[in-house]
């Protein structure tokens, strides 16, 4: 791999690597930039500094900047590499904004559409979110169906969990979808469910995209407070679960139901939220400046042609 990206980038003439992780892609890409004479960044998120596996003064001490595109995990890499601080840029990641039109009205009557997007993994809490589907259904106040998207090492116990307590019928298993699949259950759902857990490593979740996507959608969320969430989700944009039970979240989803004007106002609020925060065209101008000090800077070596 290593002989592979050398080749490129002598063949390129790459003046500046950057590794979107802080995992193999940053070993390796700290490596060619050092054998090339050229500068290197990298960009963290979320597992990759809470549950790091590389040493850090490898992966970080020649970098140019540091980017993250959240708090939590900002602040795991102040506590952790206090020597890189300095070189730390907090960017979120943004969207077009014009290709995530807002939905003008959700339904939640005559039935409750939830919808899950994420890999079937430790740290999404899917089988809280099952819990709470379970309730919600022995209720009686509420027909009520949901769809996952996503796949990942815990679908078929997943699948068994729902077998078990006589979910079936309930839930639709879409696997992994492309973009405008995802595009079209988020306009119709009637709200995102979003059960992030940390997990026995310490991996958690960042801001998922997915999140961002329904918020600027106008589609309601509804989850926990684990990793970065809060960044994005509170009172205002959506229905925070801070203490999150299966009871707790079933509570939650069923608030957000029953209170259409509260729902409306939130939806609105996240929007808003998104315009503010995550525009891409924002967040694209800032990483252009970073690059083109990283390069104008750099230690040497050769420069892009352009």
């Amino acid at each position: 791999l290593l002989q592979g990206i050398l080749a490129e980038c002598r063949d390129k003439r790459i003046g500046h690597i950057h590794a979107e992780f802080a995992d193999l892609a940053a070993l390796l890409g700290v490596e060619a930039a050092r054998q090339l004479g050229c500068s290197f960044s990298i960009g963290i998120h979320a597992f990759d500094i809470h549950a790091c596996k590389y040493p850090p003064r490898r992966l970080f001490g020649e970098a140019s900047f540091i980017t993250v595109c959240n708090e939590a995990a900002a602040e795991a890499f102040r506590r952790r590499c206090p020597w890189a601080a300095d070189r730390l840029h907090v960017i979120h990641h943004g969207l077009e904004l014009k290709q995530w039109p807002y939905v003008e009205r959700v339904e939640c009557e005559p039935c409750l559409r939830l919808l899950f997007v994420g890999r079937l993994v430790p740290k999404k809490g899917v089988h809280i979110l099952l819990k709470a589907l379970s309730l919600i259904a022995n209720t009686d106040l509420q027909a009520v169906q949901l769809t996952i998207i996503g796949d990942g090492p815990l679908g078929p116990a997943l699948r068994r969990q729902a077998e078990r307590d006589g979910l079936s019928k309930r839930i639709h298993w879409k696997g992994v979808l492309d973009q405008e699949a995802v595009k079209e259950c988020l306009r119709q759902s009637s709200c995102l469910c979003v059960p992030s857990v940390i997990d026995a490593n310490g991996d958690r979740d960042g801001i998922p995209n997915v999140v961002t996507e329904a918020m600027a959608t106008g589609l309601p969320v509804v989850g926990s407070q684990a990793g970065s969430l809060p960044e994005v989700l509170s009172a205002e944009t959506g229905w925070p679960v801070t203490d999150l039970t299966p009871e707790n979240l079933a509570a939650a989803i069923l608030e957000m139901a029953s209170q259409p004007d509260e729902r409306e106002r939130r939806r609105k609020s996240a929007r808003q939220h998104m315009d503010y925060r995550f525009n891409a065209r924002k967040s694209i101008e800032v990483r252009g400046r970073l690059f083109e000090q990283a390069v104008a800077g750099g230690r040497g070596g050769s420069r892009p042609r352009g």
